[in-house]
């Protein structure tokens, strides 16, 4: 009997996910994998995760990010181990919106005077030197490849 084992390695993301460069993002891993995007703000002070879809990822679990979660400038969209339960492939769409401190200066976690990106309004849209605009990051799982015996 042999048995044959194939693995399908995929590139890791080597550039970060820049706000305001016009860009959708998206990146594919394998089951068991971290999603490598990083975020780099052009302009604002930090950024919060608007909304995490994961309709089309019923079979995902290890997913950290939330809505509401906040990401400084440098910071790690997911930081969670994403493995994939399923046999199909699995997509997660992450929108981040930067937002600025507001008059006073402070931050308010993106309420009070804190000054925040509209979501679908400029998505991936040009940076308008004010406030960046908000980005997609879209993160598709693959499957653990069943093993055949051959």
């Amino acid at each position: 009997m042999h048995v044959q084992h194939l693995k399908r390695i995929l590139p890791m993301a080597t550039q970060p996910i820049v706000m305001g460069d016009n860009n959708p993002h998206t990146i594919t891993i394998c089951s068991g994998g971290i999603a490598p995007g990083t975020l780099t703000i052009v302009t604002g002070d930090n950024a919060i995760v608007t909304s995490v879809n994961v309709n089309g990822a019923p079979h995902v679990t290890g997913i950290v990010r939330t809505e509401g979660s906040f990401i400084a400038n440098g910071g790690q969209i997911e930081t969670g181990t994403l493995l994939n339960t399923g046999t199909t492939t699995q997509v997660i769409i992450y929108t981040v919106c930067p937002y600025s401190f507001g008059p006073d200066g402070i931050d308010n976690g993106a309420m009070g005077d804190d000054c925040v990106a509209v979501a679908g309004a400029d998505d991936n849209g040009l940076t308008d030197g004010v406030i960046g605009s908000c980005v997609t990051y879209t993160v598709t799982i693959l499957p653990t490849p069943e093993q055949d015996d051959i």
